[in-house]
């Protein structure tokens, strides 16, 4: 990882920890801004897939993955976009399918990488495992919407950590002879 992508990580975990501490202080607004951030960084994320996938990825091995990824990224963030004005139920059980399908990505991830012999299986094994916990966690929780803002600020600032602390761990270099 170069160090502009290790600077970028630090930052971007400092602000998703100040964004859980304000969505903390201020619970009125929390589940409109959640929805909107959530469906912002979805279609984000889902644009730069498919963008690489036309530049780079369709020659690369699992690139059709990709593209299959940011498909289904657009449709969520879409999807989100579209739930803003329905009834807070719904949007609780949005973010409960996120978390859980987040973490069970994750999880098979870090299996995948365990059975290969990768030495960075755990920390991703650690980030499924707390999104399942905290999917499960909104199901308990469905209709008290101050434990919802709780529980995502808590996930939130968990992703923080993680983004944080990836950031200064060594990465492998390979280098051909």
């Amino acid at each position: 990882m170069t160090l502009t992508k290790r600077i970028v990580k630090v930052i971007t975990g400092i602000v998703m920890i100040a964004f859980a501490i304000l969505l903390i202080l201020y619970p009125e607004i929390a589940l409109d801004v959640i929805i909107g951030v959530l469906s912002i960084m979805l279609i984000a994320n889902a644009l730069k897939c498919i963008g690489f996938y036309f530049s780079m990825g369709r020659h690369m091995v699992g690139g059709m993955r990709l593209l299959i990824r940011g498909v289904i990224m657009l449709d969520l963030g879409l999807f989100a976009y579209s739930i803003y004005d329905v009834p807070r139920i719904y949007i609780v059980l949005y973010l409960l399918f996120i978390h859980a399908f987040a973490g069970a990505v994750d999880v098979l991830g870090a299996l995948d990488a365990k059975k290969l012999e990768a030495g960075s299986w755990q920390l991703k094994m650690a980030t499924g495992m707390i999104n399942i916990l905290i999917g499960i966690l909104c199901l308990v929780f469905i209709r008290s919407e101050r434990m919802i803002d709780y529980i995502y600020c808590s996930g939130l600032i968990i992703t923080a950590l993680s983004n944080i602390f990836s950031a200064f761990r060594r990465t492998a270099v390979v280098s051909v002879s």
